[in-house]
């Protein structure tokens, strides 16, 4: 089977996110014996290609210059993958919400869109005011889709209902967890009272309210800290630190529990997160939310948002802890709750891991996809 994959975060972005989904896919088929290649928009002065793991590779010059960049970059997509496919015929073209858009009507291949969170989707349920012009690229790119599939339920369900979808079949297809890399570490001793949060500081990671958390979390764990693992952004209209501005909100005993270690490498996050006592992700809105199943396969008790799909990865008392992540007091008492019971932390971390190596682990939903592109194909 040839596939190709509209992608421009290939080799993958530092963690998480559309890159790192589309580098394990790609290379975990094209050891199985399929065709891949991996077409991307760049911020580069020509055209680059290369194979590597057995993945074709292609990544063309970005313009970014409004409506005529995007004829051009429309251009220089189709022409590319006239020219994979003219070797030997594409049978399923894949790409995000928008990708769509910038391939031929025509092309003779099974077009498949895989909603990781568009435009809409993150726009209109954060309230935010959508643009005409890529709210009207975003719906082309769903009338030029022959196949859809989704990382979520919950992500499947509002994109149709903001885009008018109702009626079309969505593949449930989550995606994989590196359970090689993300794994339990027993060798690894917990240091008392620690809470690790890892993502990037933004406003709807729930970055806010964890740290007004802190104080109330404080009063009952005396020796409780916050590590943030991320990449820190700027407050809204301002060239301050987000961080910064948050913790601006509280005296110097909150400050100190806050502990900020930066953005690392993903193959460097499991040594952090093994440190943790517990993980907490209380993020306001998710398409899926792969830190979560990360957090869940070190076998790790995980505190998390109860809102979007945070219910189809957390059975509430079972496998984790779920809280309201709009509510600092919903979001200390989650934490305090663990932090004071051992056993309790042991048996959530333990079905966590069971759950996410029977459902969520790279050989099942590689198959699964393997499976679903032949359905659709």
């Amino acid at each position: 089977m040839k596939l190709v994959y509209l992608c421009n975060e290939y080799p993958p972005a530092p963690h998480g996110g559309l890159g790192t989904f589309t580098a394990v896919l790609a290379t975990r088929l094209a050891a199985r014996g399929h065709s891949v290649h991996v077409v991307g928009l760049y911020p580069s002065a020509q055209t680059e290609r290369e194979h590597s793991a057995g993945v074709a590779t292609t990544r063309l010059p970005a313009n970014r210059f409004g409506m005529w960049g995007f004829l051009i970059n429309r251009r220089r997509i189709s022409r590319e993958l006239w020219r994979i496919n003219t070797a030997n015929p594409i049978d399923v073209l894949e790409g995000p919400e928008m990708a769509l858009s910038q391939v031929p009507s025509r092309f003779p291949s099974t077009k498949l869109i895989r909603m990781h969170g568009g435009y809409h989707f993150f726009t209109l349920l954060l309230k935010k005011k959508l643009r005409f012009t890529r709210a009207s690229v975003e719906k082309a790119s769903f009338r030029n889709a022959d196949s859809l599939c989704a990382v979520s339920r919950f992500v499947a369900g509002e994109t149709s209902r903001l885009l008018g979808l109702a009626g079309r079949p969505v593949e449930i297809i989550p995606n994989p967890i590196d359970t090689d890399l993300f794994r339990p570490r027993p060798e690894v001793a917990e240091q008392s009272g620690l809470a690790v949060f890892a993502g990037t500081l933004i406003e709807k990671k729930g970055v806010s309210q964890l740290i007004d958390a802190v104080p109330l979390v404080s009063k009952s764990i005396p020796n409780f800290q916050l590590w943030l693992v991320g990449r820190d952004t700027l407050w809204p209209g301002t060239r301050d630190s987000f961080l910064e501005r948050v913790l601006s909100r509280h005296d110097e005993a909150v400050r100190q529990r806050v502990i900020y270690k930066g953005q690392v490498p993903n193959e460097m996050l499991p040594s952090l997160l093994a440190l943790g006592e517990v993980l907490v992700y209380p993020s306001h809105l998710e398409s899926q939310g792969i830190v979560i199943g990360e957090g869940m396969a070190m076998g790790k008790a995980v505190v998390t948002t109860r809102t979007g799909p945070g219910p189809e990865l957390i059975r509430h008392a079972e496998d984790g802890l779920l809280c309201d992540p709009f509510d600092p007091e919903s979001i200390a008492r989650q934490l305090i709750t663990c932090f004071k019971d051992a056993e309790l932390r042991r048996r959530l971390g333990q079905n966590a891991c069971a759950r996410v190596r029977a459902e969520l682990s790279v050989d099942k939903l590689v198959a699964h996809n393997e499976r679903f592109y032949r359905q659709i194909s």
